[in-house]
């Protein structure tokens, strides 16, 4: 495991949108069996074999945000939050995963998400259907 996620609030942050169940497909045009496309599976903190952009979060303000690679090969976006209480009580979280980077930043990212990451969309060739 990557020691930047080796701490309580990314064991909560994947505990509520990673292993919680399945992820989500993150292109809008979903084929009617998405698993044989990419697997939905849930993600874990020890799954994750590269980290592309991270941000951390604080209670009841700003999402704790990760974007990378799992080891069977799926891109990953994954979003969680609290309230000023903690994850007990007000919590939630998401993840999306797409076959590849350029797909999870256009589809699963929103632009206030990409810019805290530092994710410029001009970096890809296609600019298109943005979200």
């Amino acid at each position: 495991m990557f020691t930047e996620l080796n701490n309580y609030d990314w064991a909560e942050s994947f505990g509520y949108a990673g292993e919680s169940g399945a992820c989500e497909y993150a292109l809008p045009e979903q084929p009617m069996f998405v698993e044989g496309v990419v697997s939905l599976a849930p993600i874990t903190r020890e799954d994750v074999e590269e980290i592309k952009h991270i941000s951390l979060g604080e209670n009841d303000e700003r999402s704790w945000l990760i974007v990378g690679q799992v080891k069977d090969g799926r891109w990953f976006y994954l979003e969680a939050g609290c309230d000023y209480t903690g994850w007990d009580c007000q919590a939630s979280g998401r993840c999306f995963v797409t076959e590849s980077y350029e797909d999870l930043i256009r589809w699963a990212i929103g632009k206030s998400e990409r810019e805290r990451l530092g994710i410029e969309l001009s970096e890809l060739t296609n600019n298109n259907s943005v979200v």
